[in-house]
C-alpha cells in the first residue's frame, strides 16, 4: 500500500476466498478488525524487507506517505455502521467508474 490509510484499510478489512465454517461449509467471508480506542501517541513500523520464494529476501524501496494529521475514526468499533456504509458506497462508485473506463 502506498499510504497509511490504504495500509489500515487492507489490515482492517480482508476478504477470505475459502473460509471453512465449523460445519465444514466452504464460502467467501469478510474479516473485519475494529479498534476500541487509540492511544494519544501511535507508532507505526514499516516492513521494508520482504521474502520471496524465488528471489529470497529483498528490500522494498516504494514510497510510503504519512499525512501530518491522521483521522482514525473510520476504524473505531463505535463508528462501524457508518464506516461500513461508506466502504460499500466507495466500492459501488469504483465499480461504476471501472465500467465507464
Amino acid at each position: 500500500a502506498a499510504d497509511l490509510y490504504r495500509s489500515l484499510d487492507e489490515y482492517s478489512h480482508a476478504q477470505i476466498e475459502r473460509y471453512e465454517t465449523p460445519k465444514h461449509f466452504v464460502t467467501k467471508a469478510d474479516k473485519l478488525v475494529w479498534f476500541k480506542r487509540f492511544p494519544p501517541v501511535l507508532i507505526f513500523q514499516l516492513q521494508r524487507v520482504l521474502y520471496d520464494m524465488t528471489k529470497g529476501a529483498y528490500k522494498v524501496h516504494d514510497r510510503f506517505a504519512f499525512q501530518h494529521e491522521i483521522y482514525l475514526d473510520r476504524y473505531l468499533y463505535r463508528n462501524r455502521d457508518v464506516a461500513l456504509e461508506k466502504r460499500r458506497l466507495m466500492a459501488t462508485l469504483s465499480e461504476m467508474k471501472d465500467r465507464l473506463d
